[in-house]
């Protein structure tokens, strides 16, 4: 479908884009690092910041991808100076630029009189809406995903070759949905009754660039550092081991779980529907072809790497295909439902979507806290322990709080607080903290012995500080 670009269209893009940054930037000394970003970005990038670039390696402890984003946070630090609002103010072109690209995929397949309707069922995800605010690799990710997708579609092979040097850099996932780009590519420009080594050849050629770095990279580490990702004392070498079958089978579930979480489960009720009632001759149109294959073969390559591992299935691993599903499953139903039920359906879907922001569930059940917005109240509530603690006193090492707050606050916070909390261990903390994050046994296990001293509560979260009585009879 030919691209037309109306002037109101373009005016709402524009004030979407102009509304997220003010609110992403109100909310730039109120969100800090969090989760898995405070290893993946935050402490390598104080790593360059302090040694003025002077390695490219990160050491044997930290996290082994590919350095491009730590090191582009790192300088603009040096630049505008080290602080959080810094941080969020030169992440923010991401999710401005994945929302652009939304936008044209779907202009590219969308019919003016449906195209808000699927969009904003596109662009609403929980888990995609979630990573916007956070600073972290995937929202990088999926934004260059979303500009290498449109440079396939329009075979801009220059620009694709440029967009995946952004992707495939800075992270191992990234690379592993390159290299499931670069099946979709063959395949979507496979000519028959071609050479088949031609058409490989013709795919190819755009992704060496990044595929060469990439090699050069992990080869240079195991020639100088002796190994290609993970070292031998890397905390997290027992998280890149095979999995066993019992193991295989719970990702599994928990890939399944993934995709259905959070307001999600309703756009695969609708996709079963519409399956069933129209058949896969619908479903599986020429025009949504490309898309389909590019879906397919980016989750081929994902479940390949992050089955067999026993690295927990993170719900963010999979937002591109979140959206990409959401995309089809929106085109679909307008397809093949009058407009008027089809609105109304795409409605109820938005709605469902935007709930999911809101799921907590009991605190004995694991939640994947860096996928929706739930997770708002968090960062007060632990501004809130913090003042607690200051205010009588009590040394942060001395209190028990477990991931995501075991790091230094200064990469938290990204000021120059080197305080701490500890791992949680009630045989040995004086104090334990108590809250939903992040739902493990031993914070369950260790308020058996505690007395409660204060507990702060915002939109169904809570954080309890605890007195540790086992501690004290000790």
């Amino acid at each position: 479908m030919t691209r037309i670009y109306q002037k109101k269209e373009l005016i709402i893009l524009f004030f979407l884009c102009l509304s997220f940054v003010v609110i992403k930037l109100a909310l730039s000394n109120y969100i800090t690092f969090f989760w898995d970003a405070i290893a993946n970005l935050s402490k390598p990038a104080y790593f360059f910041y302090n040694t003025n670039f002077h390695a490219i390696f990160l050491p044997a402890n930290y996290v082994s991808d590919p350095p491009l984003l730590q090191l582009y946070v790192a300088f603009m630090w040096k630049i505008l100076g080290r602080s959080l609002a810094t941080t969020h103010i030169i992440m923010t072109i991401f999710p401005i630029i994945s929302m652009v690209q939304l936008f044209i995929l779907c202009k590219r397949l969308v019919s003016n009189k449906n195209f808000w309707f699927i969009y904003f069922m596109v662009l609403l995800d929980a888990t995609f809406l979630s990573q916007t605010f956070l600073l972290d690799n995937d929202e990088v990710i999926v934004a260059f995903s979303l500009l290498s997708i449109n440079a396939i579609l329009s075979n801009k092979r220059t620009l694709l070759s440029l967009y995946l040097l952004g992707m495939g850099l800075v992270s191992i996932r990234g690379m592993d949905i390159t290299l499931g780009l670069f099946v979709a590519y063959f395949l979507i420009y496979r000519r028959k009754g071609k050479k088949l080594y031609n058409d490989f050849v013709y795919a190819l050629i755009p992704f060496l660039p990044v595929i060469s770095l990439f090699l050069i990279y992990i080869s240079a580490k195991k020639l100088l550092l002796g190994y290609f990702f993970i070292s031998d004392i890397n905390p997290w070498k027992e998280f890149a081991d095979f999995v066993s079958f019992s193991g295989l089978i719970h990702n599994v579930l928990a890939l399944g779980f993934a995709f259905i979480d959070y307001g999600r489960i309703f756009i695969w009720l609708l996709a079963f529907v519409l399956l069933w009632k129209y058949g896969h001759k619908k479903f599986f149109t020429s025009k949504l072809q490309s898309i389909w294959i590019i879906w397919i073969s980016i989750l081929g390559s994902m479940l390949f790497i992050t089955l067999p591992i026993q690295n927990p299935i993170g719900e963010r691993y999979f937002i591109l295909h979140f959206l990409l599903f959401s995309l089809l499953i929106g085109i679909i139903m307008f397809e093949n439902i009058k407009d008027q039920k089809a609105k109304i359906a795409s409605f109820f879907i938005i709605l469902a979507l935007l709930s999911g922001n809101f799921w907590l569930y009991p605190e004995k059940k694991a939640q994947a806290w860096d996928a929706s917005l739930v997770y708002i109240p968090y960062f007060s509530l632990r501004q809130q322990v913090i003042k607690y603690c200051e205010k009588e006193h009590i040394d942060l090492n001395t209190v028990g709080f477990g991931f995501p707050n075991t790091a230094d606050l200064k990469y938290i916070d990204v000021n120059e607080d080197n305080r701490y909390f500890s791992d949680l261990d009630f045989k040995r903390n004086q104090y334990i903290i108590f809250s939903h994050f992040p739902n493990w046994d031993t914070q369950l296990d260790s308020i058996k012995h505690t007395k409660l001293l204060k507990t702060y509560r915002s939109l169904g979260l809570s954080m309890s500080i605890y007195k540790n009585t086992y501690y004290v009879n000790q």
